[in-house]
């Protein structure tokens, strides 16, 4: 019913393939433009701090 899953994955490995495929398929820059045309927006990582915009602007 399920294939079996290999419990010997080599993540590093795993990683530089997905790293390839990606740099020979553009993704990155497909992924850019395709939001071109889209609305700007910023994109704030982590709780807001004393000194973040978003907090400044209150």
């Amino acid at each position: 019913m399920y294939k079996k899953v290999s419990t010997d994955l080599n993540f590093v490995q795993r990683e530089k393939q997905i790293e390839k495929f990606w740099e020979e398929n553009k993704i990155f820059e497909k992924s850019i433009d395709s939001r071109q045309k889209g609305e700007s927006y910023v994109f704030y990582d982590g709780p807001p701090t004393a000194n973040s915009p978003v907090l400044s602007r209150i």
